[in-house]
């Protein structure tokens, strides 16, 4: 959900192209997850890797948050970061959708790091900001809990 920046505050440059990069990517890939499971089929995979743009969008409304502390916010940034990385764990150039596992699994694991620490990100804050299907904490507790069978590709049990 994006909301406005409080009365008085003035955008920061770039903030529309910012945000229009933010949607094509969205648009992109959220069009690219779905031809990737309807050849696939659905998996423990496939559901965490459908997440992904919704937990971006999650990451985006937190870091424009000013009420959110700004080390807080640094920290979702450099989450955010790593899902536009060319150049991570599983590249989508190479592996395409499938490659947005690795993403969903490292913001996820960031977001629970955050919500166990002492700090102002809680569940409630995530759910006034998540445009997902499900319970944002659920679903980011989840993916965090099946890490490792997501990263090595095979369903939890």
């Amino acid at each position: 959900m994006d909301r406005e920046p409080h009365p008085g505050t003035p955008e920061p440059p770039g903030s529309a192209r910012l945000n229009q990069i933010i949607e094509e990517w969205q648009a992109h890939w959220q069009a690219s997850i779905s031809a990737w499971i309807a050849h696939q089929g659905y998996s423990d995979v496939a559901d965490a890797v459908q997440q992904v743009p919704a937990l971006l969008g999650l990451l985006m409304d937190l870091i424009r948050d000013s009420a959110l502390p700004l080390p807080l916010r640094e920290e979702l940034a450099r989450l955010a970061q790593y899902v536009f990385e060319a150049e991570d764990d599983l590249p989508e150039a190479e592996y395409g959708a499938a490659g947005l596992v690795d993403d969903a699994v490292a913001v996820a694991d960031g977001l629970v790091a955050l919500l166990d620490a002492e700090n102002d990100l809680n569940p409630a804050l995530l759910r006034e900001h998540w445009t997902g299907p499900d319970d944002p904490v659920m679903t980011i507790r989840l993916i965090h809990a099946n890490r490792d069978s997501l990263l090595s590709g095979k369903d939890s049990p």
